[in-house]
């Protein structure tokens, strides 16, 4: 034996427990496991550990997988603006009409989801099924809650910025609801659609996502000027 392997054998079974939750998702992002089919013996390989490393600590894989589902979802940053937030201040720096303004905007959204649409579906659909843990369906709603008032604060001051209200009795709620259930519907589409959903249309020189101009059409029609 190894003196790494060793090493990894004398881990009490909480820290070898953390590594390979950690490992999982890790590997869960990067795609290398399958949504709804990840196994144990993958995660265990990339860590060089034996099967009976993992077998120690949950009984069967369906053990590992609803831990794994739990460990997923309380570090769920699937819908989080923070990766674009200093894009975000750029744009919002920059000296553009309100239009594409909007535009840009919706690019960066489209961004966030694109790059974890995958994981943000998979655990949507986790947390429908009718044995789900109690501790993903909190974690997802403590995660849509977090999403949401990072998008209402963005949202609010983007409007206030250029001037512009809600036409009542529309409200930053609405809006945020509506721009959440738009971007599901763009994940859901590009994963079952990609054709569909990849190619930008023109829009003065530039192109943007069909998304993005939708997303202005709804600030025209909810919104006006102060």
């Amino acid at each position: 034996m190894s003196e790494a392997v060793a090493t990894r054998t004398r881990q009490p079974k909480s820290a070898t427990r953390a590594a390979i939750l950690q490992r999982a998702y890790e590997m869960y992002l990067a795609g290398e496991l399958d949504p709804g089919d990840e196994r144990l013996s993958l995660v265990l390989d990339s860590l060089g550990y034996t099967t009976g490393a993992g077998y120690q600590i949950w009984a069967n894989q369906a053990a590992f997988r609803k831990e794994l589902a739990v460990y997923v979802a309380d570090n769920i940053q699937y819908a989080s603006l923070e990766p674009i937030a200093e894009e975000a201040i750029e744009l919002a720096m920059r000296q553009l009409p309100f239009e594409e303004h909007v535009l840009h905007a919706g690019d960066l959204f489209v961004k966030v989801y694109q790059e974890r649409e995958d994981f943000f579906l998979s655990l949507r659909f986790f947390a429908m099924s009718s044995d789900r843990p109690e501790e993903i369906t909190k974690s997802l709603v403590d995660a849509y809650e977090r999403s949401t008032w990072e998008a209402e604060e963005i949202l609010k001051s983007g409007l206030e910025r250029f001037g512009r209200r809600f036409r009542e009795p529309f409200t930053m709620r609405d809006l945020t609801t509506t721009l959440t259930a738009m971007l599901e519907g763009f994940s859901l589409r590009k994963r079952v659609q990609p054709d569909a959903v990849t190619q930008g249309v023109p829009w003065r020189g530039g192109k943007h996502h069909l998304f993005s101009v939708a997303f202005l059409a709804l600030l025209i029609e909810t919104t006006e000027a102060v």
